[in-house]
C-alpha cells in the first residue's frame, strides 16, 4: 500500500507541474491534461490491485497444495501422517530434550524421504541418557496419558518444489495439541 502511496504521489506531482510549467493553455488542453492526470492514477491504481490479487491467489494455491505432517503417538510406536494435501518430501522429526539435568532425549533416527498425502508411516523413537541408548522407556513421555510436563516434537519436511515446513506439536498431561505450521525461508 505504501508503495502505491508513492507512486501515486509522484506521478500527480510530476502532473502538477508540468500543468503549471505550460500554463498558457486553452481550456480544453486544461481539460485533456486533467483526464490523463486521473486516467493515469486510476492505471497505476488498478495495476497495484491485480498485483495483490495476484500474490493473494498464489498463496491460497500454495495453501492448497502445501504438506503438513504430524506426529501420532499410537500404542508402542509412532506415526507420522501427512494431513496435508501435497506430498511431503525429507521428513525428520527433531531430538526432544526430556531432562537437561540428567542429560534424558527422545531421538528419532528415521529419516523419511516421502510421504504421499493421507498416508501413515511409522517411526522409531529410542531414549538417550548422556549419550548412551536406553531404550524406549522415556518415549511415555511423548504419549498425553503418560506425560507429566510439556514437551515440544518438531517436525520438519518439505514440499515437491523444496520449500522447507516446520511443524510444532505440544505434548503435556492429557492433551496434545499442533502450535501451527511455519514456512522456512529460502536462502
Amino acid at each position: 500500500m505504501k508503495k502505491l502511496l508513492i507512486s501515486l504521489s509522484g506521478y500527480l506531482l510530476v502532473m502538477i507541474v508540468a500543468f503549471f510549467v505550460y500554463n498558457g493553455c486553452d481550456r480544453w488542453t486544461y481539460l485533456a491534461t486533467v483526464a490523463i492526470i486521473i486516467t493515469g492514477a486510476i492505471l497505476i491504481w488498478y495495476t497495484w490491485e491485480t498485483y495483490l490479487l495476484r500474490a493473494e491467489a498464489q498463496r491460497q494455491t500454495e495453501l492448497q497444495l502445501r504438506p503438513f505432517v504430524i506426529v501420532i503417538p499410537e500404542h508402542n510406536s509412532f506415526q507420522l501422517r501427512n494431513i496435508g494435501n501435497g506430498a511431503a518430501l525429507n521428513i525428520s522429526v527433531a531430538d526432544v530434550q526430556i531432562d537437561n539435568a540428567f542429560d534424558v532425549k527422545i531421538h528419532f533416527p528415521d529419516h523419511i524421504i516421502f510421504l504421499s498425502k493421507e498416508n501413515t508411516t511409522s517411526i522409531k523413537a529410542e531414549g538417550y541418557r548422556n549419550g548412551s541408548p536406553v531404550g524406549d522407556f522415556f518415549n511415555a513421555h511423548l504419549y498425553q496419558e503418560y506425560a507429566n510436563r510439556s514437551l515440544r516434537l518438531v517436525i520438519e519436511f518439505q514440499n515437491v518444489e523444496s520449500q522447507t515446513y516446520v511443524v510444532e506439536e505440544m505434548v503435556s498431561q492429557k492433551k496434545m495439541t499442533i502450535d501451527g505450521i511455519k514456512c522456512k525461508r529460502r536462502t
